[in-house]
């Protein structure tokens, strides 16, 4: 409580001493002069700050994620930008996403540090390197998906979904190639959730307001096929009965072994025991 007292009594002391008097500047200007923002973001108010030149606090962020430093990465629909606050100087950049005017909605970091997200109103999906500063973007094969968040599955594979078309969508990153599934119901997707463990990714969705959870979980069947499934199927048991031969004949022979060496020496030898169980 006393934390929040404080970020308030700060809120108060720079609307009063710095935002007010300037007020009617910035009416006049149409634009929030710099100095206003550079106050806010070096007091630790960064999540409002935004480039004067792009119109000042218009800019917020609808999704907020860190990075493995606790840098803050915040995005928003409503801007063609991507902004990164520095946890330890809270100075701010912005990045331009390459579709001008659809900017990302949510999003999702990934072990490479590369952030994955739903251009809603582009109609597509975004990567950004954080390390080489570059976007890459995908455009979805049905019209009206607006990805409304995504997350990359640390294999092969990003997945998405939107609100307006009922699908969730599967996008490999090597070759670019989607694969759609169609939900079984009319679905308002605002959040995807990608189950990272086991051979095979799977993929959480919610719907927002149909009170239901859906697991899109993949097969091997479905991924390499009937032919090779049951390539796997047939190479497993015939590894199987091969090990109960070599087992069975071993056996025979190590006792064959034991009765020529009793021969020959008139002692008992060393005979075979099975493990116990």
């Amino acid at each position: 409580m006393a934390d929040t007292d404080r970020w308030r009594t700060l809120a108060h002391k720079i609307a009063d001493e710095t935002l007010f008097p300037n007020a009617l500047d910035v009416d006049q200007g149409r634009q929030t002069p710099r100095a206003n923002l550079d106050l806010l973001a070096s007091e630790g108010f960064y999540g409002i700050a935004a480039p004067p030149e792009l119109g000042g606090l218009g800019f917020g962020a609808y999704d907020v994620i860190a990075d493995s430093n606790n840098n803050a990465w915040g995005m928003h629909m409503a801007t063609d930008k991507l902004w990164k606050t520095d946890a330890k100087t809270l100075q701010t950049v912005w990045y331009d996403f390459p579709t001008k005017g659809a900017g990302c909605r949510r999003g999702h970091i990934d072990s490479q540090e590369r952030i994955w997200c739903g251009v809603f109103n582009g109609n597509r999906l975004a990567m950004f390197d954080t390390k080489t500063l570059k976007f890459t973007e995908w455009t979805m094969p049905t019209e009206w998906t607006r990805p409304y968040d995504a997350q990359y599955d640390e294999r092969a594979y990003a997945w998405t979904a939107g609100m307006d078309n009922d699908r969730a969508v599967r996008l490999n990153v090597a070759t670019g190639e989607f694969t759609e599934y169609l939900l079984p119901h009319q679905t308002n997707v605002r959040h995807v959730e990608v189950q990272k463990s086991g051979p095979l990714s799977s993929l959480w969705l919610g719907d927002q307001h149909g009170n239901t959870l859906y697991l899109f979980e993949r097969s091997w069947a479905k991924t390499i096929g009937l032919g090779g499934t049951l390539m796997i199927y047939v190479g497993s048991l015939s590894f199987v009965l091969d090990r109960l031969w070599f087992e069975k004949f071993k056996n025979i022979y190590v006792e064959e072994l034991a009765d020529a060496e009793e021969e020959m020496t008139g002692a008992p030898a060393l005979r075979f025991q099975p493990h116990p169980k």
